[in-house]
């Protein structure tokens, strides 16, 4: 069985910085949002097998950690017709404390 990613981040709230630590899909999730300050979309991260709920992920990181991610509406066009998908854009700063494991 795969060891479940596990980091720590140093994130900068107005009150104060504050230490965290986030696991699993999340933090895959908030290491692909620091990496990219453009912003990220489940398509962007679907390509490493396992974006395909990341508006679940930044849900978690939103309302577990408190991080201001804000989330951009993007059209796209398929097979099925015309739709959207959204890009999500991390404001709070936050920093990588250790890489074990990182994306």
């Amino acid at each position: 069985m795969a060891k479940r990613l596990k980091q720590k981040f140093i994130v900068s709230f107005p009150d104060g910085d504050k230490v965290m630590q986030v696991t699993g899909q999340a933090c895959r999730t908030l290491i692909a949002l620091i990496k990219h300050p453009n912003g990220v979309t489940p398509g962007d991260i679907s390509v490493w097998g396992w974006g395909y709920r990341a508006s679940e992920y930044v849900r978690n990181l939103r309302y577990k950690y408190g991080l201001d991610i804000e989330t951009l509406k993007e059209t796209h066009y398929g097979p099925d017709g015309k739709g959207w998908h959204g890009r999500y854009i991390l404001h709070t700063p936050v920093e990588l404390l250790d890489s074990e494991g990182a994306v």
